[in-house]
């Protein structure tokens, strides 16, 4: 009806209003992203946010199904991931004064994720996710991956395969554990992230565009400005 497309294209454009408006400003550090949902609404997130004056959160997630309910879970998850810290799972009380919040570790806010997600029998939903740590004075990453496809960590334009995709789906097993991954960066590295949408695309036929071409076509375009790779990317799984 056209009731319900008014409010599926509402939907879309509150999770959109989510999305980064700018990316953090770091010196020797570049940031972008592109957002391309397959349907009006769907239940991709991410954000790169200051954490404080030296880390940064990056955090990218999946919400399965797609339609209002999958976009609500993904507006839901970004208030719950912001950098309010009184309200955030990305902080908890330090250790040594309660009363004052730091930042919690990779581990520990994928795990009260899980905790918070499995417990409640109202939501059968659930979401794959990345989320890390970016010191920007050592430009080591620190992560977890709930399922999520992992990183692809291009060095000197050496691309590193895809680790299999490590942890478990966040809501979907209670007392799941997560273990956390480090990435070095060096001068000129670039890091990728992104969701299963852009391996399962499919061309008429009917073959997946896949980690190959994926890989493929981001060592290619190493030596373009990282917006630009991205719009490259895009272009090649239309």
């Amino acid at each position: 009806s056209q009731l319900m497309r008014l409010d599926l294209a509402a939907a879309a454009e509150v999770q959109r209003s989510l999305l980064p408006l700018e990316m953090p400003r770091v010196p020797g550090m570049e940031f972008a992203y592109k957002f391309r949902p397959c349907t009006s609404v769907g239940g991709d997130c991410l954000n790169v946010l200051t954490l404080d004056d030296r880390h940064l959160g990056v955090y990218i997630l999946d919400v399965s199904g797609h339609g209002a309910a999958a976009a609500l879970l993904s507006v839901t998850l970004s208030h719950m991931l912001s950098v309010v810290p009184d309200r955030s799972f990305l902080y908890q009380p330090c250790a040594d004064n309660a009363r004052q919040h730091c930042i919690a570790p990779p581990v520990e806010v994928v795990t009260r994720l899980n905790r918070r997600f499995s417990d409640n029998s109202t939501v059968h939903q659930f979401f794959t996710m990345i989320y890390g740590i970016l010191d920007t004075q050592t430009s080591e990453f620190r992560y977890v991956s709930a399922g999520h496809l992992s990183p692809v960590h291009i060095r000197c334009g050496v691309t590193q395969r895809i680790r299999e995709a490590g942890g478990i789906p966040v809501g979907l097993l209670p007392g799941a554990t997560y273990e956390e991954y480090s990435i070095k960066l060096s001068r000129g590295d670039r890091l990728y992230f992104c969701t299963d949408g852009i391996l399962e695309a499919e061309n008429l036929a009917e073959e997946e565009f896949g980690v190959d071409r994926l890989l493929g076509t981001l060592t290619q375009t190493l030596e373009l400005p990282l917006d630009e790779s991205l719009a490259v990317l895009i272009r090649c799984v239309e």
